[in-house]
């Protein structure tokens, strides 16, 4: 920047004009400010975001500086994080530095493979599930439990499962009880209604019923017996089960009674609208009959026409099934 300097004086006279020059110049480094602690223990498995860093400078103004450097979670250790910044003018800032701690304070996990309560019949090989443990760090794996069970003593027995990390923390310990005893008879469980009252001529789908048992579990019980949906009348459906130690359960059954509540289809043979020429005889087509029950057959016209005389004349089609269902 150039400054002048000029004086006349009082009688017109002017000096010489002399000036100074004046250079702006910028030797200042910015200045990095870390953004949170400049020292942070981080847990090992959660997912680590970086504060980062600010910068200032006279001349740029500020603004935000990224971490150069990584942290790994998942490694246990120390990390160290740069920021670093030059301004326009080419003054860098001192580096500055965050340490990052990568620890392992979370206890592992303890899952129980299979129910927590089990009832076990006497005198069968009793095969534990045993248990899995997981960890950030050190992965997961298969805990065997402590503990026994003699199956030929009826009897309450507690397992017990226990895991401590390569970090020396201890996972919150899980426990199994197993019951020995001598089971009771199953249970049958009808799906859907014990009555039912089916239309002939349609398929039936049985729903089957369900067994309960406190050894074997439950599964599926498939009817005995049949329904025929061609033959109108009752059927009986019987539902039976014997566990796996021999106890029987309660036949139960369902009653399926087929009935004819469908009314016959009636079908004109040719055309519902006809034109006869007067004077010549009229022989009607008629129209057939189907029935799910009595199978099928023709029905002849209700009503006449008088060929001589032009007109309309309505001719009508009626037929009752052997179950009384109508249908015109």
């Amino acid at each position: 920047y150039v400054l002048s300097y000029n004086y006349t004086d009082s009688n017109g006279n002017a000096a010489s004009t002399v000036t100074r020059t004046v250079t702006v110049v910028d030797t200042t480094a910015p200045v990095l400010t870390i953004t949170g602690d400049q020292n942070i223990s981080h847990e090992a498995g959660l997912a680590y975001t970086d504060a980062n860093a600010t910068w200032s400078d006279f001349i740029d103004g500020s603004g935000t500086v990224t971490a150069i450097g990584s942290v790994d979670t998942n490694v246990l250790g120390s990390y160290v994080l740069n920021y670093d910044y030059t301004d326009s003018n080419g003054n860098a800032a001192s580096t500055v530095t965050r340490t990052v701690i990568v620890v392992d304070t979370t206890r592992p996990e303890i899952t129980l493979n299979g129910s927590a309560n089990l009832a076990h019949q006497a005198g069968l090989a009793y095969e534990d599930a045993n248990a899995r443990w997981t960890d950030f760090i050190d992965g997961s794996g298969t805990i065997n439990a402590t503990g026994t069970v003699n199956t030929d003593v009826i009897g309450i027995y507690l397992l017990s499962y226990d895991y401590t990390d390569s970090s020396g923390n201890t996972a919150i310990s899980k426990s199994r009880t197993v019951t020995i005893f001598d089971s009771d008879n199953p249970i049958i469980l009808l799906n859907g209604d014990q009555n039912i009252t089916h239309s002939a001529g349609q398929d039936y789908h049985d729903e089957n019923a369900t067994w309960v048992d406190a050894v074997d579990g439950n599964g599926t019980v498939v009817a005995t017996g049949t329904v025929n949906v061609n033959t109108l009348g009752s059927f009986t459906l019987s539902y039976d089960y014997t566990d796996s130690n021999g106890n029987v359960a309660s036949t139960v059954t369902r009653t399926v009674t087929v009935v004819d509540t469908t009314a016959p289809v009636l079908t004109i043979t040719g055309g519902q609208n006809i034109s006869h020429e007067a004077g010549l005889v009229y022989s009607d087509a008629n129209a057939t009959w189907s029935d799910f029950i009595d199978g099928s057959g023709m029905v002849t016209a209700s009503g006449g026409l008088d060929i001589n005389t032009p007109g309309d004349y309505v001719l009508s089609y009626n037929y009752t099934d052997s179950n009384l269902s109508l249908i015109h």
